[in-house]
């Protein structure tokens, strides 16, 4: 995480798996979301690789339903950018633990396009998802880290 949060380009932990059969997107309601599937379009595109854009719900007795409601909105965005590409999209959808479940589909060779915070602080109630997701995972993992916005700033 220290290493993803200095560096100012996206970060590859690679699987020693290449070339990639699939492109992995984990959809969140994270700003950087967005910034990720841009980069997995782009990769797509380079690479002519299919994308499967996941969205893993938790129990709405964890996170309450505006979490899924968000999820929900980030898909439909990262939907729309895929179409202005011309790009189809594979959509699945999941409930549970979202790093067990991303764990579970994104196996060796492929490749997984994830954001990250800079500078998050995980802790026992409020762990980093992305984390525990790029830990999980046996596939290559390619990190984008972001930076988040403060109110004003341009």
């Amino acid at each position: 995480a220290k290493i993803m949060d200095i560096m100012p380009c996206p970060v590859l932990l690679s699987a020693g798996t290449h070339p990639y059969r699939r492109i992995w997107l984990p959809v969140t309601e994270s700003e950087g979301c967005l910034l990720a599937a841009e980069l997995a379009l782009d990769l797509s595109r380079q690479l002519d690789l299919q994308i499967a854009a996941v969205v893993v719900v938790s129990p709405t007795f964890i996170v309450g339903e505006d979490a899924a409601e968000e999820q929900k909105k980030a898909l439909k965005t990262v939907m729309h950018v895929a179409s202005l590409y011309h790009v189809k999209i594979e959509q699945i959808h999941k409930e549970g633990n979202p790093a067990i479940e991303m764990a579970k589909l994104a196996g060796e060779g492929d490749l997984l396009v994830i954001s990250h915070r800079a500078g998050r602080r995980p802790s026992l109630l409020n762990p980093d998802t992305s984390l525990q997701i790029i830990q999980r995972c046996s596939s290559s993992v390619l990190t984008l880290t972001y930076r988040e916005r403060v109110h004003g700033a341009v």
